[in-house]
């Protein structure tokens, strides 16, 4: 068995637009810190036999969503200098020997074999044995991929609460475990679409597939609704022809995605209504209308729209509409104020003496709302990212980026990713003992009494750093600080 070891592995600079691409074929992680691609001496072809083991997802970044745990699956080896072929789909693989200097990051295209080399520390001696392991995550990626049927896809669906809770037995961080989750979102509607058009025919025009919310986010948990739109370019023809085939399509795709278990928007924000089935011109409009014109209510129901993401089409599209609100959010001071407004409208439940203040009635006495807890960060930081021009929809990559501007201090954000993954993290632990344990439905709500004195105290933490942070935002955008931070 490769060892259960695993390397440092170095996180090269993102910027908020690009969506998980897989690193190139050359890209090598090795357990002795040295960086990257970096070929000290010994290196060269693999020895009589090779593993492949996928890399452990909390050393991974965005980039490399498809990372799994190592799970063992299969046994098999490789020749020296040879190709092989693996049952998975632009997988990201580690390549591991049972001697744990030895690392090699590969990558497997859509069918086709993937040749290996080694990248070793000095004087290391070639391995003795290796072993091929495929990531459950990779294969279900692959299944949905090329699935032919809807109930093939539900089937993959129904796994993933499993695949989930293994990762986080194995100790996955809470931003690897949604970006999983968004990522199997994406492969699905992805593939909805596909089938949808081979149904409808060619779309008549260019247009892509926008995702907003927790998917816009990439921060998808198990109890998810769907949050979604269609984009069309603007043509000066054949007008009713082409609203008619995106109203289909957005019917349908919506109506495939409930059957899967994407739960249909309470609101109505999904493809299927027309209003959210637009040609770009009308898109900028509402964007438009919501910074320089809503207030109140209105813009407290727009703003998850503000977390758009293109996830199938033509992402140009999508591109355009990001340059049109960074455009039209320059000088309107107001806007922010209105959408601070509705940010400090949640209070984190935190009484005198810090006691936490639970829901008192229904099925959720006396349990906490993880979802409206988390609430309070995603706002602030949205708010500061839209002010500062910034593209990420990421609530992690927007912190990220707010500390590389100084616009947050390294302990400002370093305490709200600290808040926002252990937050998170609980909420998935919560749904995964749902669906696994209590066969059960998922839910956001956590009983207090049934986490350790640490968290406990952890939460309670967690929500003072709230109040003090809103204190921040609304002394920053409205030049008051009504709240107390203690």
């Amino acid at each position: 068995m490769p060892s259960k070891t695993h390397p440092t592995v170095h996180h090269p600079p993102q910027n908020g637009r690009d969506r998980d691409p897989l690193p190139p074929a050359s890209f090598s992680a090795n357990r002795d810190g040295h960086p990257p691609n970096e070929r000290r001496p010994g290196g060269g072809p693999l020895g009589a036999h090779a593993s492949i083991t996928h890399l452990k997802a909390n050393h991974c970044n965005r980039r490399w969503w498809r990372c799994g745990y190592h799970r063992h699956v299969g046994e098999g080896t490789i020749a020296d200098g040879t190709a092989v072929g693996l049952p998975s789909d632009k997988a990201l693989l580690l390549v591991q020997s049972d001697q744990p200097s030895l690392y090699e990051m590969v990558e497997i295209g859509e069918g086709r074999a993937g040749s290996f080399s080694r990248c070793r520390a000095a004087g290391a001696q070639p391995p003795a044995k290796w072993a091929i392991t495929v990531d459950p995550l990779s294969k279900m990626l692959q299944v949905i991929a090329r699935a032919q049927r809807l109930n093939t896809i539900v089937a993959q669906y129904k796994r993933l609460p499993a695949v989930i809770h293994a990762h986080i037995a194995d100790g996955a961080k809470a931003r690897d475990l949604t970006r999983m989750i968004a990522a199997v979102s994406d492969a699905i509607l992805e593939k909805v679409v596909q089938m949808t058009i081979e149904q409808l025919g060619v779309p008549p025009v260019r247009f892509v597939f926008l995702t907003m919310g927790s998917q816009g986010r990439s921060e998808q948990t198990l109890k998810t609704d769907q949050d979604n739109g269609i984009l069309y370019e603007d043509v000066l023809s054949n007008r009713r022809k082409v609203q008619d085939y995106f109203a289909k399509l957005g019917e349908a795709v919506c109506h495939r995605l409930n059957q899967i278990g994407y739960e249909n928007c309470a609101g109505g924000v999904m493809a299927s209504t027309p209003r959210w089935c637009q040609p770009l011109a009308v898109w900028k409009s509402y964007f438009s209308n919501w910074i320089h014109h809503a207030a109140g209510e209105d813009l407290l129901r727009a703003s998850i729209f503000f977390d758009f993401r293109g996830t199938y089409g033509d992402r140009l599209l999508s591109e355009d509409l990001r340059q049109h609100l960074c455009h039209a959010l320059n000088g309107w001071s107001g806007f922010f104020h209105s959408l601070t407004q509705n940010a400090l409208q949640f209070k984190p439940p935190l009484a005198h003496f810090r006691k936490v203040v639970l829901a008192f009635k229904g099925r959720s006495r006396h349990t906490l709302d993880l979802k409206s807890t988390l609430m309070p960060i995603v706002d602030m930081v949205r708010i500061y990212a839209l002010k500062n021009g910034i593209a990420a929809t990421n609530t992690w990559d927007r912190i990220q980026q707010l500390r590389s501007q100084r616009v947050l201090s390294r302990r400002d954000a370093g305490e709200l990713e600290n808040a926002y993954s252990a937050l998170m993290h609980l909420r998935l632990l919560r749904q995964v003992t749902a669906e696994i344990d209590e066969k059960a439905k998922p839910d956001n709500w956590i009983n207090l009494n049934q986490l350790t004195c640490v968290d406990r105290a952890m939460v309670k933490e967690i929500l003072r750093q709230e109040r003090k942070f809103q204190a921040k935002l609304e002394l920053d955008f409205m030049g008051t600080c009504a709240l107390s931070p203690a």
